[in-house]
């Protein structure tokens, strides 16, 4: 836990208030009692007792329900239609992209982006309706002054892969760096499997590790570490969603990457809470590593009046005609929430 306190002072008073009212009877369960009377004073040690009374609430259901996903190193898609083919376009995005485009049947439903994908028509449609924004966002938090090259081998890690966009951008922006391996980590099992297909496209010869987990069932074992001491974590459109412990990932982080970590954060802009997630986010290392070093950060929200970014037309090139010159009054606008930073250990 990682909030502001003025936040959590705010939330404590709406729970109070809403348990001394008798509105809503779950607030009279025991546990949320006691998550009311801890002291947040503390936050570390505070954040260690709410993530045990949430698993004694829910019973450790998140880890139980899909503890039926292993590490199967070799998951990757071979023999398929859709495999030969992008195997034939070889490393290029908008091209990989466009095959999923014209694959795609408008039926499938991907619930905004956030559901875990079941199967190939939500992989079609994901790319179709998602691939371009996401590789915008990856595109801009690439930029200097984030190394534009490495002279060392580097690990490459991507958490919450789905098909593995964040990796081909970057495989496609530094197609000349030493990759040592690249570690896809995803609960979908068709998703990661896609996602290993496109990192062989890009480098055919690199060693692919696949961990079919969510975030909260990984292990410091889920890694082995070895070969660079440089490792890039890419967290892209992941870090806002709600179904994961940010204290459990941060110390799996801490205790499994010795050496120097870059940490390429970025997410559509929904509103100031799951912004603060990423902010969350990037406040432990800063917190906690005297290494620390900021990159880069923007946030652009939708809302007309916020600062245009980019939008489906600017980002294909092409005249927006819902903005004046100035880029202003775009209604189609995309958001985004960057955060790129340096810890090292």
């Amino acid at each position: 836990m990682d909030t502001n306190n003025i936040y959590i002072r705010q939330l404590k008073a709406l729970i109070q208030s809403a348990y001394s009212s008798n509105v809503y009877q779950f607030l009279n369960h025991p546990s949320i009692v006691a998550a009311i009377q801890i002291d947040t004073a503390n936050q570390e040690k505070a954040s260690f007792q709410i993530q045990k009374i949430v698993d004694d609430l829910l019973g450790n259901v998140r880890v139980n329900s899909i503890s039926i996903y292993r590490n199967i190193p070799d998951m990757i898609e071979n023999d398929t239609d859709y495999a030969k083919e992008v195997r034939l376009i070889g490393p290029h995005y908008k091209l990989i992209r466009k095959l999923s485009v014209n694959k795609c049947t408008g039926v499938a439903k991907t619930n905004r982006g956030v559901a875990i994908l079941e199967n190939e028509d939500e992989l079609y449609e994901y790319m179709k309706r998602f691939g371009n924004m996401h590789k915008a966002k990856l595109d801009s938090a690439l930029q200097a002054p984030f190394p534009q090259k490495w002279d060392n081998s580097i690990n490459l890690y991507d958490w919450g892969c789905g098909q593995g966009i964040a990796s081909m951008v970057f495989l496609e922006k530094y197609e000349k760096a030493t990759v040592n391996r690249v570690t896809l980590i995803e609960p979908s099992k068709v998703a990661i499997s896609r996602a290993s297909l496109h990192v062989s496209v890009y480098r055919p010869d690199v060693q692919i590790k696949t961990i079919c987990k969510k975030l909260d069932i990984l292990r410091p074992d889920d890694f082995n570490i070895s070969g660079a001491n440089i490792h890039i974590h890419l967290f892209s459109n992941i870090l806002d969603i709600d179904d994961y412990s940010p204290t459990h990932l941060f110390k799996l982080i801490d205790e499994c990457f010795n050496g120097i970590n870059y940490f390429v954060c970025t997410s559509p802009y929904i509103d100031d809470i799951k912004a603060e997630k990423l902010n969350s986010f990037m406040r432990h290392f800063q917190n906690n590593y005297d290494s620390f070093m900021k990159i880069s950060e923007a946030t652009n929200q939708k809302i007309e009046g916020s600062a245009f970014w980019c939008c489906n037309n600017v980002y294909n090139g092409f005249p927006c005609e819902e903005h004046d010159e100035n880029v202003i009054s775009c209604m189609n606008r995309w958001s985004r929430i960057t955060r790129v930073f340096l810890a090292e250990q």
